[in-house]
């Protein structure tokens, strides 16, 4: 199995390659021997990687199904969360038809395009719902979405990105109008340069029941790799977007030009990460090999490791899940500012002191006035104290200083070893 893999970890790969495919779906025979499992770690990982949803129509493949008392939870979880999951898409149709009547071209991408490809849709879940808007309608697309009952909810919007939230349907919306938030940067320069956002590409399609206007495949795939390697940089990704990619390149595969492709990829300094990444999805799920032909092969180790972080979604302190805490320090490595010095100690103190590209958003008046930044450092360190006094009394899962900067090592290694992030020269 490898040094980092275990069997559970392959039967959660193996339970997610069974429901993208529909085998076993009856539950007819049982396949696995529940003995033979620990069962609540099972559980775990698909509960961390958002996929209780996509893998209960495999709970009857257990010898103890309908006894065991994980897997009836497995199975009242996947319950509760198709009725959820229906009830956003009957919002979205409310905002897509609110689009139409008043001429905005809503650009739906991610989430609908790629469940409506899963063999029971509303079994993916889904955090939000995102939608791109040119800069001229944005302001209307606003209004429009609080006249069907979508309210801003401030505390959890970025500077470019109102969310807004629909309780009736339990909705949330991402509302853009640039597909790279507030990110800025080199690589972020080269995205904008892709147009990945171009009406004349742009196709209208038929998903989950509704017509909607999305990216063209080609820009949705670069998107989304873009999206997943955001994650794993600045936090950490789970393993549904290995499913979400086999069945996009499965079904939309043939409107790819993979040369063109792998031109972006190489552009942005992705293409070490996909390849593996891909790798996997092939290894594992299934997915059309035809993307990675003449690509060299990829050795098991980085397979294996790339695996085990995304199942574990980077997790190193068993009894915390506050990744988004090292955010603002990874930043600045995934939009090229910022690279790995060698020194530890150099990295410690970019940590502590970092240069005003290398600031977070909020700090942004240091990144105009360079004479403030000892200020914006002492109002980081403020911020610090603050969010570790509320959290820590709240929750108790917030990364003591010793902690984040261990997280962070860690994620730069990964970063290191999947060409994502360069080291000074």
């Amino acid at each position: 199995m490898g040094e980092y893999l275990n069997k559970e970890i392959v039967l959660v790969m193996d339970l997610l390659r069974r429901s993208i495919e529909s085998e076993g779906r009856d539950g007819s025979s049982s396949v696995y021997d529940s003995n033979q499992y620990d069962l609540k770690k099972v559980y775990s990982m698909l509960q961390k990687n958002n996929l209780i949803g996509i893998t209960s129509p495999m709970i009857g493949l257990f010898s103890d199904n309908g006894v065991d008392e994980v897997l009836n939870a497995w199975r009242d979880t996947a319950k509760w969360q198709l009725i959820r999951e229906y009830n956003k898409y009957i919002g979205l149709r409310e905002i897509v038809k609110a689009g139409n009547e008043k001429d905005v071209d809503l650009v739906i991408f991610k989430g609908p395009v790629i469940a409506d490809l899963y063999p029971q849709y509303a079994l993916r879940y889904s955090a939000d719902t995102d939608i791109f808007v040119e800069e001229g309608k944005f302001e209307m697309t606003l209004e429009l979405l609080n006249d069907i009952g979508y309210k801003s909810k401030k505390d959890d919007a970025k500077e470019e990105v109102p969310v807004l939230v629909n309780e009736k349907y339990s909705s949330v919306v991402e509302l853009h109008k640039y597909l790279w938030e507030d990110y800025t940067g080199p690589r972020i320069e080269i995205l904008k340069k892709l147009n990945l956002t171009d009406k004349s590409k742009m196709i209208k399609v038929n998903v989950c029941g509704i017509d909607m206007l999305t990216l063209s495949h080609e820009d949705h795939l670069v998107y989304q790799m873009f999206h997943i390697i955001k994650h794993f940089s600045t936090q950490a990704v789970g393993i549904r977007y290995l499913s979400d990619i086999t069945l996009f390149i499965n079904a939309y595969g043939e409107f790819v030009d993979y040369k063109e492709f792998w031109r972006k990829m190489k552009l942005l300094e992705f293409d070490g990460f996909t390849i593996v990444f891909l790798s996997l999805c092939v290894k594992y799920l299934g997915m059309n090999a035809t993307v990675l032909e003449g690509i060299p092969d990829v050795d098991t180790e980085s397979e294996d490791l790339l695996l085990f972080d995304m199942i574990t979604k980077g997790v190193l302190y068993e009894t915390k899940s506050a990744a988004w805490q090292i955010l603002g320090i990874m930043t600045p490595y995934l939009v090229g500012n910022e690279h790995i010095s060698e020194s530890k100690w150099k990295r410690l103190f970019k940590v502590m002191f970092p240069a005003p590209k290398a600031l977070p958003d909020n700090y942004s008046y240091a990144k105009k006035f360079v004479l403030l930044l000892p200020f914006a450092w002492f109002h980081k360190g403020i911020n610090y104290l603050v969010g570790y006094w509320k959290v820590k009394r709240t929750y108790g899962d917030w990364y003591n200083a010793n902690e984040k900067l261990a997280m962070a090592e860690y994620r730069l290694g990964l970063m290191k070893k999947y060409g994502l992030a360069k080291e000074y020269k």
